[in-house]
C-alpha cells in the first residue's frame, strides 16, 4: 500500500434463498459481532493508517443487489459501533436466483 492510502474492505454477501432466515440472521449477527470484536479494532489500529473503509452489499440474481452500509470509515469503536448498527438496522431480505458475476461486476 502507498503510504496515506486506506485498506478497503467490500463485504458482499449472498441473499438468495439457497440460506433461510435463520442463517441470513445469524450471519449479519456475525458481521455485527466481528467489525465491533477487539480483536479486529486492534488489527485495524495497529496497520499503516489504523483506519480501513467498509462498505456491506447483499445480492442474489442479475438484478438483486442492494448496498445496504455504503463506504463507513472505521477507525475506533465509535466508528465500528456507527456501521453495525446501520447493519443491524437494514431490515433482511432475500432474493431468487444466484449471479455472483453480477455481485462482482456491482462491487467493481
Amino acid at each position: 500500500m502507498r503510504p496515506g492510502s486506506i485498506l478497503a474492505l467490500f463485504l458482499a454477501v449472498d441473499i438468495s434463498y439457497s440460506m433461510d432466515e435463520d442463517e441470513q440472521r445469524l450471519q449479519r449477527l456475525g458481521y455485527i459481532s466481528a467489525i465491533t470484536a477487539p480483536q479486529v479494532l486492534k488489527a485495524i489500529s495497529s496497520g499503516l493508517t489504523s483506519r480501513i473503509a467498509v462498505a456491506y452489499v447483499e445480492w442474489a440474481g442479475a438484478s438483486s443487489q442492494f448496498t445496504l452500509v455504503d463506504w463507513h470509515e472505521i477507525s475506533d469503536q465509535r466508528s465500528a459501533e456507527e456501521f453495525a448498527d446501520a447493519l443491524a438496522e437494514a431490515p433482511v431480505r432475500r432474493a431468487y436466483r444466484t449471479s455472483i458475476s453480477s455481485a462482482l461486476t456491482y462491487g467493481a
